[in-house]
């Protein structure tokens, strides 16, 4: 270390959201984050899953986004179990 404070980039951070829609023939959609208003992006390439890479509207994720031209983009996303989300 140089005795600098060291600066992780939004894309590092694993956040929690929900899918807001994905349009399965096209490959893209949006989540919505639980810490913040903006939705974000999402394209079937950034989906870390086996087999046919698609999200439900509604299903629960934990995603990483990186800020491009257009807005919040998706870099990473983690489709979770419905019951994976925390009770209030």
């Amino acid at each position: 270390m140089n005795g600098r404070p060291q600066h992780r980039t939004a894309a590092e951070f694993w956040r929690r959201g929900t899918v807001v829609w994905f349009n399965i023939e096209k490959g893209f959609g949006f989540l919505q984050p639980d810490d913040h208003p903006a939705q974000v992006f999402v394209e079937y390439t950034s989906i870390e899953t086996t087999g046919y890479k698609s999200l439900e509207a509604g299903q629960p994720v934990l995603f990483r986004a990186t800020l491009r031209k257009r807005g919040p983009e998706a870099t990473a996303v983690r489709p979770l179990h419905p019951d994976a989300r925390p009770r209030p």
